[in-house]
């Protein structure tokens, strides 16, 4: 099966329109970094009632390979069906973090 690939800037503004589709009220850094191997993603909000795990639902689909510490190699995944179309995501690993788990808040604030 023949796919496409997208550039890691690609792939950011196609995550960039999921993360808005599945979270409208909530506001997403998307920056995609290139660098020498490779490329990735990094996504940040501060949304303190926003589990990391649900943004991860959404932006783990635009990661086109895994890392497998336990024999320090990287394993490929196959291309994502889009619109009857395959796609392989520029970005090599996409990583999430929500500002807000670093704030303190005052007992009974939230």
């Amino acid at each position: 099966m023949d796919s496409t690939y997208l550039s890691v800037t690609d792939t950011a503004k196609l995550m960039r329109k999921a993360l808005k589709d599945s979270f409208p009220l909530v506001r997403f850094s998307v920056r995609a970094k290139r660098y020498a191997g490779g490329a990735s993603i990094h996504v940040s909000y501060s949304e303190p009632f926003l589990p990391h795990e649900d943004v991860n639902t959404v932006t783990n689909q635009f990661q086109s390979c895994d890392f497998l510490g336990v024999d320090d190699s990287t394993q490929w995944r196959d291309p994502t069906m889009i619109n009857g179309q395959a796609l392989r995501f520029g970005s090599h690993y996409v990583f999430v973090r929500n500002y807000a788990d670093d704030l303190e808040y005052p007992e009974g604030s939230i």
